[in-house]
């Protein structure tokens, strides 16, 4: 099996997004540096931004081992900005958003403390420009808001009542049916003016054959 090489690897994705992206807003992240690089010098349309552990794992290339260093390799090889994980610039938060900035980048986060809404709502205070984090609900709740992630379970839960709703409904009906079929098969009248037509129907007497 033949490996793309990495330039035949952008090229690809280029050409996808390059024909099927249209009016949508699209961002190139990469943990590879080479990648990075060759994205941004294929296209001037989409922003690249460098994906970085920020230090908190070892790696041989340089670039990929300190968040100073990604910083560096981003201005250098003009990138829009660095994602860098969390955990890595909260304890010098300020610092590093006011290096970030001053080289002309963006500066985004990621990692599973971002789901933490102290550390979501320090970053944004501090002038991170783009926080990811998986739990958009809890940051909405606390900041007072109802987040799309939350209009949509309340929409499905919506539509699982409904559903819950005719499913009750279509129970009661055939329940009072069998009532007006037994009624009616008794030779009385059927309940709640039921018609002996409607319990035949219900019964199946009606049809043909």
């Amino acid at each position: 099996m033949r490996f793309l090489s990495r330039n035949e690897h952008c090229d690809a994705v280029l050409r996808v997004v390059l024909e099927e992206a249209k009016g949508r807003k699209v961002i190139f992240s990469t943990f590879d540096p080479d990648c990075a690089t060759l994205l941004s010098l294929k296209q001037p349309r989409f922003p690249v931004f460098f994906l970085t552990n920020a230090g908190t794992e070892a790696f041989e290339d340089p670039r990929m081992s300190s968040l100073a260093a990604a910083v560096e390799f981003a201005a250098g090889s003009n990138l829009q900005g660095v994602v860098a994980e969390a955990s890595a610039v909260l304890p010098r938060l300020a610092r590093t958003v006011a290096a970030a900035h001053a080289r002309g980048l963006r500066l985004f986060t990621w990692g599973a403390v971002n789901n933490d809404p102290r550390a979501y709502a320090a970053q944004k205070e501090a002038g991170v420009d783009a926080i990811i984090s998986d739990d958009v609900a809890t940051h909405a709740r606390a900041a007072g808001k109802k987040s799309s992630h939350t209009r949509v379970e309340a929409e499905a839960e919506a539509a699982a009542e409904a559903r819950a709703a005719e499913e009750r409904a279509r129970v009661k009906a055939e329940a009072a049916a069998a009532r007006a079929a037994r009624v009616a098969a008794k030779g009385g009248s059927p309940p709640g003016g039921i018609s002996a037509a409607f319990a035949a129907l219900a019964t199946g007497e009606n049809k043909k054959g």
